[in-house]
């Protein structure tokens, strides 16, 4: 029986009746038969127009845009055992197929007013198996003024190495970035005057979510954590700086600034080369947790002498002393902390040996929430690259037995040790 059938069902019942008696007569009787029921649905649809969602708006090209859905459901009802007298039937259905597939093809979003993301194709596709396929392809991705600058300072800074636009998508979310570099990797500083500037970068990012309660986020960078801005001025002032910038349509997620300003001092003796830099500077962090739309502060003040030399390539020496007093602020409490850390590491051929000690000492506004404000003030430290640690502690590599972990080594004797440890008190 195919085709688009209307029927009661006694007329169904006689139908498979004749079906049965006609196809299988030798069963005297009872009659088998293998019955499914199938349903299935198409559409398209090519009549758009523009529709604003928050800071998004959607585009369609004029007799391009089209969207087309199909999709099919099946089930076997098994073997249908029908009586001689035509009392009733019976049957034993199977497990539900279900099978579609959704496209849009031709079309554009304007995400903030400032980014165009032109589509050729987003398709998704359920399979009857379970698994799910999901494909973008986009055309392109223009911007907009006020940050159509970007583009131009590409147009005007030529050979900027790898400055195209990289698009991620996945299943869950669809991310574009682009990392515009001044000057390119390998191609020496970008002179200014009397000043060389090196790891220029101007950054930005779109994020797309397409499953779950995740929100639209833009974000916009100057450099990086690893790789800051670097300005220097012969024969020896310099400093570093990078800004992150993270916003998404419930509001600012992420601010991150950080500038120090100093000597940075150009070091060749003979086959050693390197450079060492005495700076100070600020931190700041702002960060907003956008369930609970609740944020924490972190304002950090900072002198850090660093050293970094390189003897034929075969023997590199590196060394930092930094001392930084810092305050964190969250919902539930109030922190100020000081840190003090030495750290040298030392690498012949394959052979790294390192020293790091560090001293920490926090004044902290507890609360009844205090065992949770202690966790969430845990995880801004760590994420704002500082350890958290509740008084003084010291350690020898990363996994070293805590018996180690003393300033100087197995042989400290117990009085030089609470000496030592009286010296620390008068600190805190």
């Amino acid at each position: 029986m195919n085709g688009l059938v209307s029927a009661s069902i006694p007329d169904l019942i006689a139908a498979l009746r004749e079906e049965a008696r006609t196809a299988l007569p030798a069963f005297p009787g009872e009659k088998p038969l293998s019955l499914g029921v199938e349903a299935s649905l198409q559409w398209s649809n090519d009549v758009f127009k523009r529709v604003t969602v928050g800071p998004a708006e959607f585009i369609p090209e004029d007799g391009k845009t089209r969207i087309t859905i199909d999709a099919k459901a099946r089930i076997d009802l098994g073997e249908v055992v029908i009586p001689a007298d035509a009392s009733g039937f019976s049957f034993s259905p199977g497990k539900p197929r279900v099978s579609a597939r959704a496209q849009i093809v031709d079309f554009a979003v304007v995400i903030f007013s400032a980014m165009k993301i032109s589509f050729s194709n987003v398709m998704f596709e359920v399979f009857e198996d379970g698994h799910k396929d999901f494909a973008v392809q986009i055309a392109s991705v223009d911007l907009l003024p006020p940050l159509d600058f970007l583009s131009q300072l590409a147009k005007i800074f030529g050979g900027l190495g790898d400055n195209s636009v990289h698009i991620v998508p996945t299943p869950q979310q669809i991310k574009v970035w682009q990392t515009l570099q001044f000057p390119a990797e390998g191609s020496g500083p970008l002179l200014i005057g009397p000043a060389q500037v090196s790891n220029l970068a101007l950054g930005w990012s779109v994020t797309i979510p397409l499953v779950g309660r995740d929100v639209l986020a833009v974000g916009f960078s100057v450099s990086s954590r690893e790789k800051p801005l670097t300005i220097y001025v012969p024969p020896w002032y310099g400093g570093k700086a990078y800004a992150l910038l993270e916003l998404t349509t419930r509001g600012c997620r992420l601010v991150e600034i950080s500038m120090e300003y100093g000597a940075l001092v150009p070091i060749t003796w003979g086959i050693a080369t390197g450079q060492a830099s005495l700076t100070a500077g600020i931190f700041y962090m702002l960060e907003r947790n956008d369930p609970a739309n609740s944020g924490t502060v972190v304002l950090r003040a900072f002198v850090k002498a660093a050293a970094d030399l390189s003897v034929a390539g075969i023997i590199q020496f590196c060394g930092l002393i930094y001392i930084a007093l810092s305050r964190i602020s969250s919902p539930t409490q109030k922190i100020i902390q000081g840190v003090a850390t030495v750290s040298v590491s030392i690498k012949i051929g394959f052979v790294r040996i390192s020293y790091s000690f560090s001293a920490v000492h926090e004044e902290v506004s507890n609360d009844s929430q205090a065992v949770v404000a202690n966790a969430v003030a845990a995880q801004v430290a760590f994420r704002a690259g500082v350890p958290r640690v509740a008084g003084t502690y010291s350690s020898i590599g990363r996994n070293a037995p805590v018996s180690d972990g003393l300033p100087f080594g197995r042989s400290f004797k117990r009085d030089r040790r609470k000496a030592f440890e009286r010296v620390l008190a008068g600190y805190r």
